[in-house]
């Protein structure tokens, strides 16, 4: 009887740090989470431009201030891959600003989504 109490609370244990585990944020080796909260943010703005729900002028702005905070960011971190999270979303905020097409667009917003892990779009 002991036996199957400690295997069931043995089991409950593992069962509850599973669970906990699936919550977690997915963030790639070399991207803090200042960054990887900042290219998921310009993800969904990016996103919201393409699927027609904003204009290029709103989510330019909002990537230009996103890109400007990253750069600041970018200057005290110890992580090495903060500067290509910036980078990409200085391109594609460029990008709207240059009146690029939506191809070229969504090809620097792919790059952005593959660096933070978030390819599946």
């Amino acid at each position: 009887m002991k036996c199957k109490k400690i295997f069931s609370i043995i089991l409950l244990s593992m069962f509850i740090f599973v669970i906990a585990g699936c919550g977690e944020n997915n963030i790639p080796d070399g991207i803090s989470e200042q960054a990887y909260t900042a290219g998921t943010k310009a993800l969904e703005i990016t996103d919201s431009y393409l699927n027609y729900e904003i204009t290029k002028d709103d989510a330019q702005k909002q990537l230009e201030e996103i890109s400007d905070r990253l750069i600041e960011e970018v200057k005290t971190s110890s992580f090495e891959k903060d500067s290509n999270v910036e980078t990409c979303v200085t391109t594609i905020s460029l990008k709207m600003f240059n009146d690029k097409s939506d191809s070229d667009i969504r090809e620097s917003r792919d790059a952005l989504a593959d660096r933070l892990g978030k390819t599946e779009n």
